[in-house]
């Protein structure tokens, strides 16, 4: 008889249903024992010559099967829906082979009663063996088969002929002997199938639902997708589950079930994270003269671009990248955020901002956070300001084509109390982050301090990334002052940035004036052109502050005035 079975198992909390509902189950089982014992009334009727009565012969006959199933003891659902497919199945069978019988008389009584006998023989063996085999006992079925005589009592084989008994105890006996043996191996085989086919079901929800959860965590992480780099150990799960408590077939199914499940359910969570996150980062914004606020899909990302930014149509996509924290990460920074890519979607890959672009993420956490871009492989600060639940950054006017971003945290910045009421305070701020520069030890910028020739070159040594190179055959005679500023000067006069004096000193110490930073810059910065000019218009009229050098190119240029211009310099993409 078919079974629902419900599996609760206690360390997933997940319920396992199969099977059909419980009134299917009990009509069926009571149409199949209707049918054929239907059948043998009919053959038991046409022999003694009785009439075609169904309804006579099905009123004994359910009297029997209800002691013979012991459906007193089920519920009254099950009787009865098992009584009304009994019913069903009993009319049908027996109309049929009365009809047959009636126009075929070729079965004689020992036939009949050996197919009698050989249905209710098959049926109790079958119940005897596996009861017997459940007590512990031998295969054995003479030990349980009944007498002759028991047979002809129980079954009122004395009511009919002689033949028909006899061939009903042989089919009987022949039967018995068959189902008996058949139970009695079958439940030996069952039970340990049963044991490891429920060990493998279990595992296999188990490790499905298990799957399912790393899987979207190593998306998330950024890891490849490698369901047996991440499946936990076998002596893990046998813990996790408390397997040791199984026997060996249900612990070997359990676990050959959670490494199916778990391989099916990390492979369909990953892909599925990955296909959502490559629907939402596909997805294009028209942006037009009027402007627009782009959204991401995870709401970590705002993209405010303001009317007449520009005035032809463009799109502009905004891509999610799932990394590993590691893999965003420096030795100064931690990550907060995921990394954004911004591509504009045009011709010519990128738009000419008459606006800048406000660039907004959602942020929780450190006053010590800031807005980084990727530029040629390392993370660059870009000067941001953090308010509430958001760290806010402004991209400049001029050629823009998109870029990566993320919010890291600097733990180690220096805080310079002297700079905040400084004119170039948003400048100076933005390359201690950068790493360019960093304050004395107490805790002091100066920037209105003179900046010596090696000072200079060392700062941008550091922001061109000059690589080292071999000392040119200038060997000044005063090298022996240069201290951490040497390899800076030597890279600086090698590339022939700068010169020496005619006396072959390079007085690292001597500050530096404008126009000796003009005529470096110049040679930096080839057919780009440079006029400090330029830089003191910007800081008259963007910062309103004036410079010494509008009185005479010779005077010296200040701490402030040095990262201001370089930071102006590499804003525009010249540096």
């Amino acid at each position: 008889m078919s079974l629902i079975i419900v599996i609760i198992f206690l360390l997933s909390g997940v319920s396992v249903v199969t099977g059909q509902s419980l009134h299917e189950v009990a009509e069926a089982n009571g149409y199949t024992n209707g049918q054929i014992l239907g059948e043998i009334a009919a053959q038991r009727d046409y022999i003694n010559n009785q009439r075609s009565d169904w309804q006579k012969a099905h009123q004994e006959e359910e009297k029997k099967i209800i002691v013979l199933h012991d459906l007193t003891k089920e519920t009254y659902t099950y009787r009865f829906y098992f009584l009304r497919g009994f019913k069903e199945g009993f009319k049908e069978g027996y109309e049929r082979v009365y009809k047959e019988l009636s126009n075929s008389k070729t079965l004689t009584d020992y036939d009949y009663g050996l197919s009698h006998g050989g249905f209710f023989g098959r049926m109790l063996g079958e119940i005897n063996g596996v009861k017997e085999f459940h007590q512990g006992k031998t295969n054995d079925w003479k030990r349980t088969v009944p007498s002759d005589t028991d047979l002809t009592r129980e079954y009122s084989l004395n009511r009919d002929t002689t033949r028909y008994r006899s061939g009903f105890i042989v089919g009987f006996k022949r039967a018995y002997e068959e189902g008996y043996t058949d139970a009695f191996r079958n439940a030996n085989v069952d039970n340990h199938r049963f044991t490891k086919e429920m060990g493998l079901e279990h595992g296999s929800v188990v490790g499905k639902m298990q799957g399912e959860f790393f899987g979207e965590m190593d998306y998330v992480d950024g890891r490849s997708n490698d369901w047996k780099r991440a499946i936990p150990r076998e002596q893990e799960v046998v813990i996790q589950a408390n397997l040791l408590r199984e026997n060996l077939q249900y612990r070997e199914g359990f676990l050959a079930g959670y490494k199916e499940g778990f391989k099916e359910g990390y492979t369909v969570a990953f892909q599925n994270a990955n296909i959502t996150n490559t629907l939402q980062s596909i997805a294009h914004t028209n942006v037009s003269l009027v402007g627009a606020t782009i959204i991401t899909a995870d709401d970590m990302l705002t993209l405010r671009i303001k009317p007449g930014s520009f005035y032809w149509d463009t799109y502009f996509t905004v891509d999610k990248e799932v990394r590993a924290i590691y893999q965003l990460n420096t030795n100064r920074l931690e990550a907060a955020t995921n990394r954004y890519t911004i591509d504009v979607a045009n011709h010519v890959g990128a738009v000419d901002l008459k606006e800048p672009i406000e660039l907004e993420f959602t942020y929780y956490g450190s006053e010590r956070a800031g807005i980084y871009q990727l530029i040629n492989g390392e993370w660059r600060y870009l000067y941001s300001t953090i308010s509430g639940s958001t760290i806010t950054t402004v991209l400049p006017t001029g050629l823009y084509s998109g870029g990566t971003y993320a919010v890291f945290i600097d733990h180690q910045y220096p805080i310079l109390r002297d700079i905040y009421t400084h004119w170039a305070y948003e400048e100076i701020y933005t390359f201690v982050r950068q790493f360019y520069v960093a304050g004395y030890t107490d805790g002091t910028f100066r920037p209105k301090e003179e900046v010596s020739r090696g000072e200079f070159v060392t700062l941008l040594n550091r922001v061109l990334k000059w690589n080292n190179i071999s000392q040119p055959s200038i060997n000044f005679i005063d090298e022996g002052q240069f201290g951490d500023h040497s390899t800076a000067i030597y890279n600086a006069v090698a590339r022939g940035y700068i010169k020496g004096y005619p006396d072959n000193t390079f007085k690292s110490k001597n500050p530096i004036t404008y126009q000796e930073i003009e005529w470096i810059m110049e040679r930096i910065l080839g057919s780009r052109g440079f006029k400090w000019a330029d830089i003191e218009d910007k800081m008259l009229y963007e910062k309103y502050t004036r410079s010494d050098s509008r009185h005479s190119m010779g005077k010296h240029i200040t701490r402030g005035e040095i990262i201001y211009m370089l930071h102006e310099l590499q804003k525009e993409g010249k540096l």
